[in-house]
């Protein structure tokens, strides 16, 4: 796994290895996009701060894992998101993102098409950390998340980026 080079012990499920977990069920998550051959100089960078920040976040496990989501194959959706933070609700979020945008200035990635662009690799986009899980009759299950009336509403993703209805864009 990448980040046991950094000394960090995640937990590994799946393609993702996760430090921490938020315990919001939604928010603005950040995504950090990168190649595989600036992968890991990325993470030297980022890690600590994450660290510093106490910011729960999740990459992609290896770089044959990175190589697979820029390509599209674990999903159009995914394409780009390296490494995603999950912001406390306590976080001053332009703060952590104006540091995440410094820290990143001039690595490459690909473009992550379901988020607002905010920085050379740093995307965000409004969505569920641990949404609400609903199954129909049908035994199909969605991903919810609540709108500021309280009414729920599918965690969708939408290319080109567009603000949820009743969502606050903070990074204007």
């Amino acid at each position: 796994c990448l980040l046991q080079g950094l000394g960090i012990s995640p937990i590994v499920r799946g393609p993702w290895a996760s430090v921490g977990k938020s315990t919001a069920v939604q928010g603005w998550k950040l995504h950090l996009s990168s190649i595989p051959l600036d992968a890991k100089q990325l993470l030297a960078v980022v890690a600590p701060l994450l660290d510093r920040w106490g910011c729960p976040f999740k990459i992609a496990k290896d770089l044959k894992t990175l190589a697979q989501l820029n390509e599209g194959s674990l999903g159009t959706t995914q394409v780009g998101k390296f490494v995603t933070v999950y912001p406390e609700p306590t976080h001053d979020i332009l703060e952590l993102t104006s540091q995440l945008i410094d820290a990143t200035n001039g690595f490459r990635g690909p473009v992550v098409r379901t988020d607002l662009r905010l920085g050379d690799v740093v995307y965000a986009r409004y969505g569920g950390f641990n949404p609400l899980v609903l199954r129909d009759r049908l035994g199909n299950i969605s991903l919810l998340v609540k709108r500021p009336d309280g009414s729920l509403h599918p965690d969708s993703y939408s290319t080109p980026f567009i603000l949820p209805d009743g969502i606050e864009n903070p990074f204007e």
